[in-house]
């Protein structure tokens, strides 16, 4: 899409809303990422990590109950990556939604409240994010 505001508003499309009502949920979703400002600057300018938040305005204009992140903080550098994590915690907390966060970054583990880890497909463990750090790097370590 071509600016900002177009990309938030898009799946709002099938959803048969006044022009009025896309309004107000393109910019109510884009204060919730703190990206108000941006609402009409073109995409091409934005950063990566801006662009992730971008993406969830548009999850967030749809009032979702369910956030699908595969790898968000991946090609952001350190201080997105920890900007973008504290926004979605953020996010979770004020609106009661629920994130699901695929991710390879251990250190990402220290946000989240309970953790899967997978191995071929497969579900090898679930529960404490801390053990299953442990449990992760315990296996990584007896195979070297």
């Amino acid at each position: 899409m071509p600016t900002v505001g177009a990309d938030v508003a898009f799946g709002l499309v099938a959803e048969n809303l006044s022009t009025a009502e896309v309004r107000s949920r393109v910019r109510e979703a884009l204060t919730a990422v703190n990206l108000l400002e941006m609402e009409r600057r073109p995409i091409y300018a934005l950063s990566g990590g801006q662009k992730q938040r971008i993406a969830i305005a548009g999850a967030l204009a749809r009032h979702c109950d369910v956030l699908l992140l595969d790898e968000p903080t991946a090609l952001l550098d350190p201080d997105s990556q920890i900007e973008l994590v504290t926004q979605v915690q953020r996010l979770v907390k004020r609106r009661n939604l629920t994130a699901l966060w695929v991710t390879h970054r251990l250190d990402e583990l220290d946000y989240c409240d309970g953790a899967f880890l997978l191995r071929a497909g497969q579900v090898a463990a679930q529960g404490d994010p801390n053990r299953l750090r442990e449990e992760l790097l315990q296996t990584e370590a007896s195979n070297l």
